[in-house]
C-alpha cells in the first residue's frame, strides 16, 4: 500500500489529527483480526472530517469512519483506503436539563451517554447497556436490544459529508439495523429526547438489561456482537444456527460461541479468515438445513479470497 504515502504527504499540512500508514486495524476493531489501513486518520474536527471526504471523493479512495469497531471484519490482508475515527470535538457529552436531552458527539461511547442519563434521571436508553459502539456508530447501524433501537430516542443529527455540514431532523426513516443515514454521510453529533424519571428505577432496569445481556452473551471474548441479523421477529439466527450443531465449533483461535451461538469469538490469536471460515460455515449449514439465507449484520472489508478462508 505504498501509494498511500503520497496521500499522506498530502493531507498530513491539511489536517490537525493523526494520521497513520500501515496501521494495524485489530487494534481498532473489538474482533481483534485485520491487517492493516492503507492510511488511518484521526479527524478531530469537523473542518478536517469535510476535507477528507472531499479529497477521498475526488481521488476515488475508499474512505470508511469506524467507531469502536464493533460490527467489522477486517481482511487480514488489509484494507485499501482511508480509515477515519473521530477524535477530539466528536467526543464531547452535555446535558439540556430543561428538555431532557442529551447531545452527544458521535466518538463518545455509549456507556458515557448511559451513565450521564442515569446521573439526571433520564430513561429511555437501558437497553444500550453492554453495547460496544460510539454514539455515531450505534446510529449508522440502528444499535437495538431486547425490542428498542436507538434512533427511536433522537430528534436530531448534525452529519457531515462531502459537502459539508448540515442538520437532519427526526423522525426518521430507519429500519432493524438500518439507520438513517445515507452512503458518505457521517454523523458528528446527536441529540437523545428521553423522559424524566426515578434514578433507582432507571438503575435498576439498566441492571437488569446487563445481568440479561452478561448471561446470553461471551462479553468476556473479543467478539463483534452479532454476525447475523435475525431473519424474522419470530425466528432466532441464534436459534437456526445452534439447531446445526455449531456451538463450540472452531477454525484456529476463532469459535462460534458456546453461550450464544449468533456471535463468534476470538479465543487469543484468531486470524481474520479463521472467522470468515466460521461464517460461511454457519452461513452455509443454515441454508441447507432450514433453506433460510442469513443476512449479515457484521461488514466484511477487504479481500477474503478462497485460498485465505480456507
Amino acid at each position: 500500500m505504498n501509494e498511500y504515502k503520497k496521500v499522506y504527504d498530502q493531507l498530513t499540512p491539511r489536517l490537525k489529527g493523526t494520521l497513520l500508514l500501515n496501521e494495524p486495524l485489530f487494534k481498532h476493531t473489538t474482533f481483534r483480526v485485520g491487517g492493516p489501513a492503507g492510511l488511518y486518520i484521526q479527524a478531530d474536527n469537523t473542518s478536517d472530517l469535510a476535507l477528507l471526504l472531499k479529497y477521498c471523493d475526488e481521488k476515488d479512495i475508499d474512505c470508511l469512519v469506524i467507531g469502536r469497531g464493533s460490527n467489522l471484519l477486517f481482511s487480514d490482508k488489509g484494507f485499501d483506503g482511508v480509515v477515519v475515527r473521530l477524535g477530539r470535538d466528536f467526543n464531547k457529552l452535555k446535558i439540556d436539563e430543561e428538555n431532557n436531552q442529551i447531545i452527544a458527539g458521535a466518538a463518545v461511547v455509549l456507556a458515557r451517554v448511559i451513565s450521564k442519563a442515569h446521573d439526571n434521571a433520564l430513561s429511555g436508553l437501558g437497553f444500550c447497556v453492554g453495547i460496544p459502539a460510539t454514539v455515531g456508530g450505534a446510529i449508522a447501524s440502528n444499535a437495538g436490544a431486547f425490542g428498542s433501537s436507538i434512533c427511536e430516542f433522537v430528534s436530531k443529527l448534525h452529519v457531515v459529508d462531502k459537502n459539508g455540514l448540515r442538520l437532519m431532523q427526526g423522525p426518521f426513516n430507519t429500519g432493524y439495523r438500518k439507520g438513517p443515514l445515507k452512503k458518505n454521510e457521517i454523523v458528528i453529533e446527536a441529540i437523545f429526547n428521553l423522559e424524566h424519571g426515578n434514578k433507582t428505577q432507571i438503575k435498576a432496569e439498566a441492571e437488569r438489561y446487563y445481568k440479561k445481556r452478561k448471561s446470553t452473551q461471551p462479553l468476556n471474548l473479543p467478539n463483534a456482537g452479532s454476525v447475523f441479523k435475525n431473519p424474522s421477529e419470530n425466528v432466532s439466527a441464534g436459534r437456526l444456527i445452534e439447531e446445526c450443531g455449531l456451538k463450540g465449533e472452531r477454525v484456529g483461535d476463532a469459535m462460534i460461541s458456546k453461550i450464544h451461538a449468533n456471535f463468534i469469538v476470538n479465543k487469543g490469536q484468531a486470524k481474520a479468515s479463521d472467522v470468515y471460515s466460521l461464517i460461511r460455515l454457519a452461513k452455509d449449514a443454515v441454508k441447507e438445513k432450514h433453506n433460510i439465507e442469513l443476512e449479515l449484520e457484521v461488514k466484511i472489508l477487504g479481500d477474503f479470497d478462497e485460498q485465505e478462508s480456507g
